[in-house]
């Protein structure tokens, strides 16, 4: 009688544990004070309730940052930080340079810039235009710098 005590005891208690390995599995939080559902963890300097958008157009230019984790700031821009309405340039400058980081990014991927430039201008269609100057903009800029790499990589290969 009490080894299957102990038995139904030992499978709750293997159960219970399972079943909040499976809840953090799921939960995925973005820094440590706010759920983002189906977005990988990111590390910022701050609390990612406490992040400005500066915080965040800083972090975006890093080149270490994943695909994932780039996609993810994005959902966090668009959740908590709409681009202002009437508004002055400097007060817009720190959206539209977390736009223009995110396109220079190494890591974002063409169908990633898409993403991107649709969720921000569906979220903020007054700043379509803007956001599609600039990701054009900073595409081709990322695409020269990569094109004057590889001839430098070239000319020194042949040096």
């Amino acid at each position: 009688m009490v080894i299957a005590i102990i038995v139904v005891l030992s499978l709750l208690f293997i159960l219970m544990l399972w079943s909040v390995v499976l809840y953090q599995k799921d939960k995925n939080v973005v820094g440590s004070h706010c759920e983002i559902s189906e977005k990988p963890k990111l590390q910022l300097d701050v609390p990612i309730m406490e992040a400005t958008i500066e915080d965040i157009a800083d972090r975006v230019a890093s080149e270490n940052l994943s695909e994932e984790e780039l996609l993810a700031l994005v959902s966090i821009v668009g959740k908590k930080h709409k681009f202002p309405s009437d508004a002055s340039i400097k007060d817009v400058e720190p959206y539209l340079r977390f736009v223009s980081q995110f396109c220079m990014n190494e890591n974002a991927h063409g169908q990633t810039i898409v993403k991107m430039s649709n969720t921000l201008k569906a979220i903020n269609p007054g700043y379509k235009l803007q956001i599609e100057r600039l990701e054009k903009a900073a595409v081709k800029e990322r695409d020269q710098k990569d094109s004057q790499a590889k001839i430098e990589e070239l000319a020194n290969e042949l040096a």
